[in-house]
C-alpha cells in the first residue's frame, strides 16, 4: 500500500512540474523544485519524530541549512531571478543582453525585407 502512495505522489509531482513548465518556464519549475525541497525539510523540523517536537539543532543541521541557501541561491542566480552584479557576472548579461538586442534587430529587419 505504501508503495502505490509513493508511486501516485511521484505522478503527482511529476505532472504539476510539466504544467509548471508547459503554462509557465523551466525557471519556475526549478524554483518550486527547490521550494518542495525546503517545505519537506521544514516540515520534518518542525513534525514530532520519535516524540521529539523540535530536531535538536546540531551542527549537521546547520550545514544542511547552510547547504539549502546555497543550492537555492545557485538556482536562483542560475535562472537570472536574482541578478547579481558582481565579479565579472555583469560584463556576462550586459553581453547576453547586446545578443538578444541584435538578435531581435535582425528578426525586425528580415520581416520588412519579406513584407517589400
Amino acid at each position: 500500500m505504501h508503495s502505490l502512495l509513493i508511486a501516485f505522489f511521484a505522478l503527482l509531482i511529476t505532472v504539476n512540474g510539466l504544467n509548471i513548465t508547459k503554462y509557465g518556464s523551466a525557471a519556475q519549475r526549478a524554483v518550486t523544485d527547490q521550494a518542495r525541497n525546503i517545505t519537506v525539510w521544514v516540515y520534518f523540523l518542525v513534525v514530532p519524530v520519535y516524540g521529539e517536537y523540535l530536531e535538536s539543532i546540531s551542527i549537521y543541521s546547520l550545514i544542511q541549512l547552510t547547504g539549502f541557501i546555497i543550492l537555492l541561491l545557485g538556482v536562483l542566480l542560475y535562472n537570472e531571478i536574482i541578478v547579481a552584479s558582481f565579479c565579472c557576472l555583469s560584463d556576462h548579461l550586459m553581453f547576453k543582453k547586446k545578443l538578444v538586442n541584435l538578435d531581435a534587430e535582425y528578426a525586425s529587419k528580415k520581416n520588412r525585407q519579406s513584407l517589400n
